[in-house]
């Protein structure tokens, strides 16, 4: 029996080599509309045909999902053949052919010579199959027309009327790529893809779906491959600690004093939400905080409108209390970076420079924001990550992740998972850290957590910790190795939707000792309601109530609680 096989291939045009034996494998499918395609393209480009030609459509065919009363006597063939790509349309595909050669005969004789002179045999009626080189071959005919050609035709989105059309992947709605072509065979498909701005073609099956296809194929035509520098950490002391959702609430400042609430940034200003755990932040530790927000350089912002919840914050009083509190490094993989648009985030990661804290997941390109910390001390090394999975309106609506040369966050895809995999090939003594920023907000753990947890843990991660529920979600071991699903917030002045989604109103500070890999997670009040924005240490009772919500899928030989100077804690090894 075969085993299944990944497909990732990105090949530059006019530098290909096909001397790897996967270029040989065989791809069961019909490839019968690519042709139809290019010899369409061909005769535009002669000017033997005009995408204004009209095309007449016989009743029995049907536009779906169209009603009959939406359906015409003829379309013009540059819609046709958009209805073409998004659908893959047998039956249209004949109707174009018989229209262009004449009649059907004559129009697979034409179809079947033209692919022949690719290597590509169509001739059997029932299995098809060509290697992978030839049928890139044909791709990249195709892809070699003229670019306005190629966008009028593989267009984003396609409607008559009020009525859309859906294609049959949502890969071939990406505005990073000019062009997708796709094989179905057996339930399988496989994408041949096209950037023109970095003439590259890509070939991709993929086997599992929490790849996010739509998502992942753009950043592998964007990537350089390779293992990134990592952002080099010299640790005077040995612990690492880590705080969920960090923002001082601007924002939410804004609307209560509009409203004429009280609030503590109001009536104490900055230095008020950390004084309760500012213990926990030694000066020579690494202290990081996830910050959920960003320095905004005007008030109007470019998702005004379209995203709830845009935070700004102002970044001289907010780095002035991160300094104070010995807050010196930050997770930027979040759903707030990017609020106030590129401008806004270029603008945060220079003042976070110059303000000498240290920050990963987010960068003025895709490269710089997968880069990592690698942190070393005289007895461990370790490399901690940090990203945000993959959210379509993030993608399509927010504009959110880095690709390319463009700004933005990390994303929790494929290409971090092969960093990953590369840094333990080469490092195969370091502990690895991943930082995620996933799950629903107050909801419990979701699955698509769970199966980036899987992969995360399969792949060489040490230790996954997880916020951006901002509520704690239990602690699990995934193949043997601790995942913290979420840690909630830290200080994130925020009310908070506790009541409403009977979530637990606290969060959790991660102390990392990397002499003993231990790991302690003390809980911390956070409902800014009743402790007037200031989370402190949890009391007996709630830290009873917080550690059967962790340890709900522990087993008693995963941990140990017990208490210290700095408050209550569940410990674990890693």
């Amino acid at each position: 029996m075969d085993v299944p096989q990944e497909i990732k291939i990105i090949s530059l045009i006019g530098q290909e080599n096909f001397k790897h034996a996967i270029w040989h494998n065989q791809i069961e499918g019909s490839c019968t509309h690519w042709v139809l395609l290019l010899l369409i393209f061909e005769k535009i480009q002669k000017n033997e045909l005009k995408l204004t030609n009209k095309i007449p459509i016989s009743q029995q065919f049907q536009l779906y999902p169209l009603d009959l009363t939406q359906v015409e006597d003829s379309y013009e063939l540059g819609f046709l053949l958009q209805y073409l790509v998004f659908t893959q349309s047998y039956e249209l595909s004949l109707i174009i052919a018989k229209y262009i050669f004449g009649d059907g005969r004559q129009a697979q004789k034409t179809i079947i010579s033209k692919a022949k002179t690719f290597g590509i045999d169509i001739s059997s009626e029932t299995y098809i199959t060509n290697t992978i080189q030839n049928l890139y071959v044909l791709a990249r005919a195709i892809f070699s027309m003229p670019i306005d050609l190629i966008r009028e035709v593989f267009i984003k989105k396609l409607s008559i009327g009020s009525q859309k059309i859906r294609p049959i992947s949502s890969l071939f709605t990406c505005h990073q790529l000019d062009a997708v072509l796709c094989i179905t065979s057996q339930h399988k498909k496989y994408y041949f893809t096209y950037c023109n701005k970095n003439q590259n073609i890509g070939i991709f099956q993929l086997l599992d779906d929490i790849h996010r296809i739509d998502h992942l194929v753009p950043y592998y035509h964007y990537f350089n491959s390779g293992l990134l520098p990592a952002k080099q950490i010299s640790l005077k002391n040995h612990f690492i600690n880590i705080i969920g959702d960090t923002y001082f609430g601007e924002y939410y400042t804004k609307r209560r004093k509009a409203k004429g609430i009280d609030d503590a940034l109001q009536r104490y200003g900055y230095q008020h939400s950390f004084e309760r755990i500012k213990q926990f932040f030694a000066e020579d530790d690494l202290n990081i905080a996830n910050f959920e927000a960003v320095f905004n350089l005007d008030e109007y912002s470019p998702l005004h409108g379209k995203k709830d919840f845009i935070l700004g914050a102002d970044s001289q009083q907010t780095l002035t209390e991160f300094k104070r509190v010995h807050i010196n490094a930050l997770c930027l993989g979040n759903n707030h970076l990017k609020d106030y648009g590129t401008a806004s985030l270029v603008h945060s990661l220079a003042v976070l420079d110059q303000s000498e804290i240290n920050w990963i997941g987010a960068g003025n390109n895709q490269q710089q924001a997968h880069q990592y910390f690698q942190i070393q001390t005289q007895q461990q090394s370790v490399a901690i990550f940090n990203g945000y999975w993959h959210r379509e309106s993030a993608y399509q609506d927010y504009d959110f992740y880095a690709l390319g040369n463009r700004a933005g966050v990390a994303c929790l895809n494929a290409i971090l998972f092969e960093q990953i995999m590369q840094y333990r090939q080469f490092h195969p003594t370091h502990k690895i850290i991943v930082i995620c920023h996933w799950g629903q907000d107050f909801q419990i753990t979701q699955v698509e957590q769970e199966k980036l947890a899987d992969i995360l843990t399969k792949i060489g991660v040490d230790l996954v910790i997880g916020h951006g529920a901002h509520t704690i979600q239990p602690i699990q071991k995934i193949n043997h190795k601790p995942v913290i699903f979420g840690i909630g917030n830290g200080v994130f002045n925020s009310n908070g939707e506790f009541e409403k989604y009977q979530a637990l109103a606290y969060g959790l500070i991660v102390k990392i000792n990397l002499i003993e890999n231990l790991i302690k997670l003390y809980p911390i009040y956070t409902n800014n309601l009743e402790n007037f924005w200031q989370p402190y240490a949890v009391t007996d009772i709630q830290f009873k109530q917080a550690k059967e919500n962790l340890t709900t899928r522990l087993t008693q030989k995963d941990f140990f609680a017990g208490k210290d100077h700095l408050g209550h804690y569940i410990e674990m090894n890693f």
